[in-house]
């Protein structure tokens, strides 16, 4: 009994370890490259020789992410190749537990073990996971944190056991250490409404409000940081920088000192005074890879100007602002996820010929993509109305999501989508299931109606 409980997760960790074995005979492996010239990575001789220090001054991002890379730095040493090795067995290690929590979830909501582990196993197999899975990057982790929240969330019932509860904010919690995309705020009202949710929306007690209070606190300790050391209340130094990106028009005029690449470049052409008194990770212009240091102190002060100046272009446009927003929302659901810059070795060998086809579909296949993302919402929208609770959490969740990605960034909305597919895989599962059902009632003969002389017509 026991053994035949655990074979359907059995047979998904052996196919899926077969499929990446297949992958490296193909020729995809992770780029080493990417671990140290990624934007958002630190540099990794520091993480080796001074994690704490370098992770306190951090600003460009949470700090989750550069400290997972700290401890691969710690047991392979600051070589890229070794940290990468490091990077690629947990992401792994990531992609199989998303897997199984997504199996899990879907057999929550009717599907047999087998079909749901199928349907897992494929979506792990899919070109976007297996494309982040193999970049030392966060997207990957992002991914996790959201499948490991739509299992929990799957487990909240009204008046049921708390841990769901408890694991879902903690996961919140998570994911603000891990991307400033999620503002505490936003984890304060998610908090706050499961809590409420878990206790059949009555009033609830002081210890429940509390531990969500407590959630809360905790997701706003890197904005807090940020705020004192800085002079930013963000969990990202980039906050005007990243805003700047979606001014109406364009990055013109003044504007235009707040591209990333010329922001650093000024920042190395213009030292801080201060130098000799900050860490590295702020002060120094390169890596030691050689790459540009994005988390460079002067890309802060570059931050808040642009800042201001982004708010200035918007609030004079708002509906140019408002337009390019909503346009750049349907232009980003007509890409891929794995659309992204920093490929895998081997990738375009692999995928080109598939990629190639996808753009050369046009205006069709990008309004294929648009329609199967409406379908998709419309579903979980129906499926709330019906007064199922797990699906307003999930549109809330999307919908935060979306909108902030899109209204404050003004590039890689596709890959940023790849944070909430868990979200989407879940729904595809339930829209092809209801689907099929309909369909398979449909199709059964209709049982003879006994005579009710009531149901005779009238000659």
């Amino acid at each position: 009994m026991l053994t035949s409980r655990f074979a359907p997760a059995a047979a998904f960790l052996a196919l899926l370890s077969l499929s990446r074995v297949a992958l490296s005979a193909m020729g995809v492996a992770p780029d080493p490259v990417v671990v140290a010239e990624h934007w958002q990575n630190l540099d990794l001789s520091l993480l080796a020789s001074d994690p704490l220090g370098s992770l306190w001054n951090l600003q460009a991002q949470p700090p989750l992410w550069n400290a997972l890379l700290a401890v691969a730095a710690q047991i392979a040493g600051p070589d890229a190749a070794a940290v990468t090795a490091v990077v690629t067995a947990f992401n792994f290690a990531l992609t199989a537990a998303a897997g199984l929590f997504l199996a899990s979830a879907l057999a929550r909501i009717g599907l047999g073990p087998w079909l749901a582990t199928a349907f897992a196993l494929a979506a792990s197999c899919s070109p976007n996971v297996v494309y982040f899975e193999a970049i030392a990057f966060y997207a990957h982790l992002t991914f996790f944190h959201v499948a490991l929240l739509l299992w929990l969330l799957t487990r909240v019932s009204r008046n049921g056991p708390l841990w769901p509860v408890a694991g879902s904010l903690g996961v919140l919690v998570s994911i603000t250490w891990t991307w400033a995309i999620f503002h505490p705020v936003f984890v304060a009202v998610y908090a706050g409404a499961l809590v409420l949710w878990a206790r059949g929306w009555t009033p609830v007690g002081r210890s429940l409000l509390a531990f969500a209070a407590a959630a809360a606190l905790l997701a706003a300790i890197p904005t807090i940081k940020n705020a004192m050391l800085i002079g930013l209340p963000s969990a990202s130094g980039w906050i005007g920088l990243n805003l700047a990106q979606t001014a109406p028009g364009g990055q013109v005029g003044a504007l235009a000192g707040c591209d990333f690449v010329t922001a650093q470049r000024d920042a190395a052409a213009t030292p801080p005074p201060d130098a000799a008194n900050l860490h590295p990770v702020l002060s120094q212009m390169q890596k030691s890879s050689g790459h540009p240091n994005f988390n460079h102190i002067g890309l802060v002060e570059r931050s808040k100007v642009c800042l201001g100046l982004a708010r200035g272009a918007i609030l004079a446009d708002p509906a140019g602002w408002a337009g390019q927003r909503i346009a750049a929302l349907f232009g980003s659901h007509q890409l891929n996820s794995f659309d992204y810059d920093v490929d895998p070795v081997g990738w375009t060998t692999l995928m080109g010929p598939a990629e190639r086809a996808l753009h050369a579909s046009g205006a069709v296949g990008r309004s294929f993509m648009i329609l199967l993302y409406l379908g998709l919402w419309m579903f979980a929208l129906r499926r709330a109305q019906a007064g199922e609770t797990l699906y307003v959490f999930l549109l809330a969740f999307m919908a935060y999501f979306t909108l902030t990605s899109h209204a404050l960034n003004g590039g890689e909305q596709a890959r940023m989508r790849y944070t909430i597919e868990p979200i989407y895989l879940f729904l595809s599962a339930g829209l092809l299931t209801s689907v099929l059902r309909r369909r398979s009632h449909s199709q059964r003969p209709s049982a003879p109606q006994a005579y009710s002389p009531n149901a005779t017509a009238i000659q």
